[in-house]
């Protein structure tokens, strides 16, 4: 077992050929209980921007790796972001959030092969992908639909303030995740059926 480096209260070592681990100390007084009652962590951190209320405070990246001309040449196939984004909500508060981007094969990796599929906030979780899974019910009420490319957004809404009936905007989304770079194409009218 090769350690990497030893903590106070941990240990970050080699595990097999392949792994790596970060474990918690053991007590000296009762083995097999934790040194330490804290869970060990690995943390990621970055400094705020003075200009902006939208930045990455890290990612941990998905790479497959392929020799070429004799080095090794990485493409990038997913990645997590964790960051705080005011473009969440397209409402202008910044939330921490985390977001799972997957390319669209391993053969790319420019920001068009890209494309978020999940996030997480405190302000709830969006999926860009369809949601395939027996027997399990969404909790929250679905308002947005996305087609299968990303391309295009229906967004529906409760009545506005003196409106008999809610409304549905069509956006061309540009595969922006940004929502503020959206542009609103058509409305969706209510016909009866």
């Amino acid at each position: 077992m090769a350690v990497i480096a030893d903590l106070v209260d941990a240990v970050f070592h080699v595990v097999s050929v392949n792994e790596i681990a970060l474990d918690q100390r053991d007590s000296v007084d009762v083995p097999g209980t934790p040194q330490h009652d804290d869970p060990v962590k690995f943390r990621l951190g970055a400094f705020i921007p003075a200009d902006r209320n939208k930045f990455y405070i890290g990612a941990i990246s998905f790479d497959v790796l392929r020799r070429k001309d004799g080095t090794i040449h990485r493409t990038e196939v997913g990645f997590l972001k964790f960051a705080v984004d005011e473009f969440v909500e397209a409402d202008g508060d910044p939330v921490p959030m985390v977001e799972l981007f997957l390319g669209t094969s391993a053969e790319g990796s420019t920001d068009a092969d890209i494309d978020r599929v999940m996030t997480i906030s405190r302000k709830g979780c969006r999926f860009t992908v369809p949601i395939e899974a027996p027997g399990i019910t969404a909790a929250g009420i679905v308002h947005r639909f996305f087609t299968d490319d990303g391309r295009f957004c229906y967004h529906f809404q409760g009545p506005a303030s003196g409106q008999p009936e809610g409304a549905g905007i069509k956006y061309d989304t540009h595969h922006s995740v940004n929502e503020s770079e959206w542009i609103a194409i058509s409305r969706v009218s209510e016909t009866p059926l």
